[in-house]
Formats: C-alpha cells, sequence, structure tokens
C-alpha cells in the first residue's frame, strides 16, 4: 500500500509543478504576444510538423455586484423586483445541523425541517505534500527532458 501511496504523492507532485511551470510559461508568452502584437501562434515540432496553436485570448469581462447597494436601489427604484427568500445564513445554519444531526430538526418543536438534506460524498483521497517533498520534486523536474517538446517556431 505504501508503493501505492507514494505514486500517488509523486503524481500530486508532478501535477502540482506541471500546473507551476505551465503558469509561469503562459505569463511569459503573453508578455511576448503582447509585445509583438501576436495572437496566434503556430507550434512546431524540428520535424516541421504542427504540434499546437497557442493563441492569446481578451481578458473576460464581469460585472461585480454590491448587494447591500444594489438592494436599496431597488427597493427605491423598482420594489416589484423584491422576492421574499431564506436568509442564507440561516440556511447555512440548518445545513449545519442537518449534517450533525442526520436531519435539521427544529429545537422548540422537535420537527424535522423539510427542503433540507443530508448527502454523504464518495470518499477519496487527499494529498498534502511537505514543502521539502515539492522542492524534491521541483529539482527533479527542472531541465527534464519531460517539460520540452522537441523543438518549435517563433511566428
Amino acid at each position: 500500500m505504501k508503493d501505492i501511496a507514494r505514486r500517488v504523492v509523486a503524481a500530486k507532485l508532478v501535477g502540482d509543478e506541471i500546473k507551476n511551470i505551465e503558469r509561469a510559461a503562459k505569463a511569459e508568452l503573453l508578455e511576448e504576444m503582447k509585445a509583438l502584437g501576436v495572437r496566434t501562434l503556430d507550434v512546431e515540432g524540428d520535424d516541421g510538423e504542427k504540434l499546437a496553436a497557442v493563441s492569446r485570448a481578451k481578458g473576460r469581462t464581469t460585472a461585480k455586484v454590491n448587494e447591500s447597494a444594489l438592494l436599496a436601489w431597488v427597493k427605491a427604484n423598482r420594489p416589484d423586483q423584491i422576492r421574499e427568500v431564506v436568509a442564507p445564513a440561516y440556511i447555512e445554519t440548518l445545513k449545519k445541523l442537518a449534517i450533525e444531526h442526520g436531519a435539521a430538526v427544529d429545537a422548540t418543536t422537535g420537527e424535522v425541517i423539510p427542503g433540507i438534506e443530508v448527502e454523504t460524498a464518495d470518499p477519496s483521497v487527499t494529498t498534502r505534500p511537505t514543502a521539502e517533498a515539492r522542492a524534491l520534486m521541483r529539482d527533479l523536474l527542472k531541465g527534464s527532458p519531460l517539460l520540452e517538446l522537441a523543438g518549435g517556431t517563433d511566428a
């Protein structure tokens, strides 16, 4: 079993380090692509075969909401858009009670509160590598041919 656990830890460490390497490489490539005005780049192997196309995507535009400011405005200007809802904090309290006791039960009446169900997910394995193990894997992967595709072109 310890051999299997070591494989899990090694895979976790390799995966994490690969994500870090990818993140850094993407940041570096993005800066170069911006500087040169390049939107798409074909990546080829030493044999000239296309390996991939890398594109510079536009940043995602999102809207953020200040709930209290919006609520004040809607109450004053569009009261027809206000709905009655259970307070999220109370829902969280009921969920905690349900997990603790198997069901959400009213403390006063003993009534099981409908609408809250307890589910248990399948068990899983969690890996928490030490800093030393991360450093060891980083050193092992540094300069590894695993991280280099054969060749490539700049366009």
